[in-house]
């Protein structure tokens, strides 16, 4: 008997359009009577238009976990809050219907795709009135129930139409799930809180001044929309100084061309298996990227001497961090990341340099940097260029292993004993 095959992605496509398209229908006997019908278009409007001016917000340094938002997204949660869960799913099916024919045209994208985004947007637009209803069943007004009720509503739309674009994106690429709860799971109450201020303005301008308030928030929008947009511009600057110093460091020694990017990523994924806070882990990773800055005014030949350094020529290396701490300091934006860059070579036991500090004195983003670039060189890299001339790569289980005979002496025993379950995860996810 011949199997059936199911196309999964496509099942799911039709899904999530077709009970948008059911819930639609459903709720057009509920929609709110003839006196609301100017605010909610005002809010229509306001939303589709705000579709094609997105907001990017700063939430962390990397630029992947930055978030684009529009304001399209509290309005519809507004709308549900003020005139019930009808308006704000009419709202938004609205806004998608005509935003996603206009890039059909503009951008030659499937028409297909508009049927199942008026269905996720619905089945956001659903969850974010049944959140609000749940615990405000009355319309919004401006106490701490509604406002805690907003916030629910905002965090509901944004897990559902998270979820449910992710998921498709991930069925048609065929990419595992776990990142929906690792990545984009903590990011949903983030993003609630940020959108809450839009949502208490929006709120306002209509209680007030009906539909025509919502155009007098045009101005302030777009404003901070600048506002952001500049910061977004200083912010790259930023980021593509440290990649430039990257590079300096790398064409200088050519064994840290793959050296200072792995240090870098297992420095940063230790940071967040310690629990330190997104923004933190990414100032670790940019520390563990720039820790052999100083290096570069060294003498080459020293650096590259194959055989053991004599006691001047040690004493030479050992500069290095001192060198590199003072090249950063010149950029205030990294200001924060320079005591690591200076202490990464200190040592519990008070035997590192170049300050001899001891165990607490020592932050701990240097000990991670520590920990990670003793592991990384002395495991190597892939091609004979990013092999130290000096030492023959080991394994990572005898690296680990010198590791934790070092710990609590040369290393941090908490950094090494976490630095280790990272690796071995990492070893076995990609093995």
């Amino acid at each position: 008997m011949k199997k059936v095959r199911i196309n999964v992605d496509e099942t799911f496509f039709w899904l999530v359009s077709v009970a948008g398209l059911l819930i639609l229908y459903r709720v057009s006997t509920s929609l709110p009577d003839s006196s609301a019908y100017w605010a909610i278009a005002g809010f229509a409007l306001f939303a589709f238009v705000a579709e094609f001016f997105l907001i990017r917000l700063p939430v962390g340094r990397a630029y992947a976990s930055s978030l684009w938002i529009s304001v399209s997204t509290p309005l519809v949660c507004t709308a549900a809050a003020l005139y019930g869960m009808a308006a704000g799913i009419y709202v938004d099916a609205f806004t998608t219907v005509i935003a996603g024919l206009l890039n059909t045209w503009l951008k030659q994208t499937k028409p297909r795709w508009v049927l199942f985004n008026v269905g996720q947007s619905v089945l956001s637009a659903s969850a974010c009135g049944l959140a609000f209803s749940a615990i405000q069943p009355q319309r919004f007004s401006f106490d701490l129930i509604s406002v805690a009720a907003l916030i629910a509503a905002l965090a509901s739309y944004v897990a559902v139409n998270v979820s449910l674009v992710s998921i498709m994106m991930s069925l048609m690429h065929r990419l595992p799930l776990r990142w929906l709860r690792e990545k984009i799971g903590p990011s949903i109450l983030t993003q609630a809180v940020a959108m809450l201020p839009l949502a208490l303005l929006v709120a306002a301008a209509t209680l007030f001044y009906g539909a025509f308030g919502l155009f007098a928030i045009l101005a302030p929008y777009f404003a901070v929309r600048h506002a952001l947009l500049a910061f977004d511009r200083q912010f790259a600057v930023h980021r593509q100084t440290i990649r430039s110093l990257g590079l300096i460091i790398q064409r200088a020694h050519p064994y840290t061309s793959g050296h200072l990017q792995r240090a870098a990523e297992l420095g940063r994924a230790t940071a967040e298996r310690l629990g330190m806070p997104p923004h933190r882990s990414e100032l670790v990773y940019d520390a563990a990227l720039l820790h052999d800055l100083g290096k570069i005014v060294l003498d080459e030949r020293v650096l590259n001497k194959p055989g053991k350094l004599t006691e001047e020529e040690f004493r030479q290396v050992q500069k290095h961090p001192s060198l590199g701490a003072e090249i950063l300091r010149e950029a205030p934006f990294l200001d924060t990341i320079v005591p690591w860059v200076l202490y990464h070579h200190e040592r519990p036991d008070g035997r590192g340099y170049p300050a001899g500090l001891k165990g607490d004195e020592i932050p701990i983003e240097a000990s991670i940097i520590s920990v990670v670039d003793a592991f990384d060189a002395m495991v190597g890299g892939e091609t004979p260029d990013e092999r130290r001339t000096y030492r023959q790569p080991r394994s990572m289980d005898d690296a680990l292993a010198e590791l934790r005979r070092c710990s609590g002496a040369q290393f941090n025993e908490d950094v090494v004993d976490v630095f280790e379950k990272v690796v071995r995860e990492s070893s076995t996810a990609s093995g």
